[in-house]
């Protein structure tokens, strides 16, 4: 049921199982392979000596299971001699979100998305062998939560800052959190939220407030917000509350302050970061 291994040469496999022999285009050069179909259960392993190549180990590239108790169709590893690396491959019509079927704990899986998931075991009193996906990446996620020595990066009351004073009911105001900064405002620290990320955990505080009314905080390319973050009434002095909250791909939020009367000083502290 297979045809013999020949010698290495160029090309997408020396040995192939039940005659199936890969198509020119197949993306991976090996010198060893098996190329399972309807007869071979088996997928295929292979490796290559070439710099441009890859070894490669794959099985049950099939479609998607159909009930929650098939099999699910696995996907494939990738290890290149210019370091290892992992690929997993869209199945054909494959879904957003967790597929079908039976899954098994420690699986990764990428969706038609690509968006990555991982599955972990359910605790009791969930039936033994019970999994959930918990999502690892993917485009509208925050990705993970990096901590961070806390740093000034905005207070308007100091003079080192282009945009500075009160922000003034119903106004709102763009503020960078990419560079931490001393206290007269001056960088003391670049991209401590670096380039790329998503969110940022914040601490915003109102300051010498000159009558009742409230803080909104959202990301910087937004042009409103419904939900309030600090509020305060007549006589207060300051107060503050934390928040994390996306960024946009500049790195800047945006505060609104409120439509009562008072107006105030705002300062912004970052403690971490989503990348």
């Amino acid at each position: 049921m297979h045809t013999p291994g020949a010698a290495r040469t160029a090309g997408a496999s020396t040995l192939s199982v039940d005659s199936a022999v890969p198509v020119p285009t197949f993306p991976f050069p090996g010198n060893v392979g098996g190329y399972g179909n309807a007869l071979v259960a088996n997928g295929l392993h292979g490796s290559t000596d070439q710099a441009a190549g890859f070894g490669v180990v794959a099985a049950n590239l099939a479609p998607v299971a159909p009930s929650a108790t098939a099999p699910v169709p696995t996907a494939l590893a990738v290890a290149s001699s210019r370091g290892a690396q992992m690929r997993f491959v869209p199945l054909p019509g494959a879904v957003t979100g967790p597929t079908p079927g039976l899954h098994l704990a420690g699986e990764l899986y990428s969706d038609a998305d690509g968006t990555l998931w991982f599955t972990v075991p359910v605790p009791p009193p969930a039936a033994a062998g019970t999994v959930r996906f918990v999502k690892l990446a993917g485009t509208p996620t925050s990705g993970a939560f990096h901590a961070i020595d806390p740093q000034r990066v905005y207070d308007s009351r100091q003079a080192g800052y282009t945009v500075r004073g009160v922000l003034a009911p119903n106004s709102n105001r763009p503020i960078s959190v990419a560079d931490g900064r001393s206290a007269n405002g001056t960088v003391t620290l670049a991209d401590v939220v670096p380039a790329g990320a998503t969110a940022a955990h914040i601490n915003v505080t109102a300051a010498n407030m000159t009558g009742p009314n409230f803080l909104s905080v959202t990301a910087g390319d937004k042009t409103s917000t419904t939900a309030s973050l600090v509020n305060w009434g007549a006589g207060a002095i300051q107060i503050a509350n934390s928040i994390t909250v996306p960024v946009d791909a500049t790195r800047q939020i945006k505060v609104f302050c409120g439509d009562q009367t008072g107006s105030t000083d705002v300062i912004v502290d970052v403690f971490g970061y989503h990348l």
